[in-house]
């Protein structure tokens, strides 16, 4: 059961939760899942299922099994790793940004309720329903630009702080609390992975369980805003 889940914790990622509604969506929706199917099944599963065979027959790493198959083909099992480097330094900085999410949200209101804080910029607009203010004559008011939420203006100039980056050429320093939030996701990875099968299976007894509960609630909460919406229009 534990290698089943660690097997299903490998194939399905974050990005298939994160990324790939975006992408099928960009690409033209149920038109996507064509070619996408296609592919899945000529060429996708087949090397997936080839993988779990090899590593199950040989009983050895992705580096190893090729010096017992073929010790020229060995630089295969350095590409996977190299892969699997980049891959886990991608997904890693995404996590850790959620845990900087997660420890901001245990402050008794959260920071990206309202535009007082000091990231905040002019731009930065709450929701007019739930504000109480007087005008004194009929004015409009206007804003030259494209306004921001909290939130927004929070993950933009509070978490990633771009304001301070001009680019690529000039990243800015590094933030220690971000630092120290993917120094923490590198050592939950570490100990989840230590022991093998062993340990990532039973890890993945709350990450698999989180990747069905997550989507589900996502799906509940869009479904009773749009209901919602319907009735505002209704009326």
């Amino acid at each position: 059961m534990e290698f089943l889940l660690a097997v299903i914790g490998y194939a399905v990622d974050l990005g298939n939760i994160w990324r790939f509604p975006s992408t099928c969506y960009k690409y033209g929706g149920g038109a996507f899942l064509i070619p996408y199917l296609t592919m899945l099944f000529i060429g996708g599963l087949p090397v997936f299922y080839m993988e779990l065979v090899l590593g199950q027959f040989h009983r050895s790493g992705c580096i190893s099994i090729w010096k017992k198959i073929c010790p020229m083909f060995k630089g295969i099992g350095y590409g996977i790793c190299f892969i699997c480097t980049f891959i886990a330094c991608f997904y890693n900085s995404i996590i850790a940004h959620a845990v900087y999410f997660l420890y901001s949200s245990l402050q008794s209101e959260v920071p990206w309720k309202t535009c007082d804080n000091p990231w905040n910029t002019p731009l930065c607009a709450i929701n007019l329903s739930d504000s109480n203010d007087t005008i004194a004559s009929n004015e409009s008011i206007q804003l030259r630009g494209k306004l921001r939420t909290p939130s927004e203006e929070f993950f933009l100039f509070n978490v990633l702080e771009e304001n301070y980056s001009q680019g690529f050429d000039d990243l800015g320093y590094i933030k220690p609390s971000l630092a120290i939030c993917l120094t923490i996701v590198f050592v939950l990875v570490y100990f989840a992975l230590w022991k093998g099968p062993r340990s990532s299976g039973k890890v993945c007894y709350s990450y698999i369980s989180s990747k069905l509960v997550c989507p589900y609630n996502t799906m509940r909460d869009l479904r009773k805003i749009s209901r919602i919406l319907d009735n505002l229009r209704a009326r």
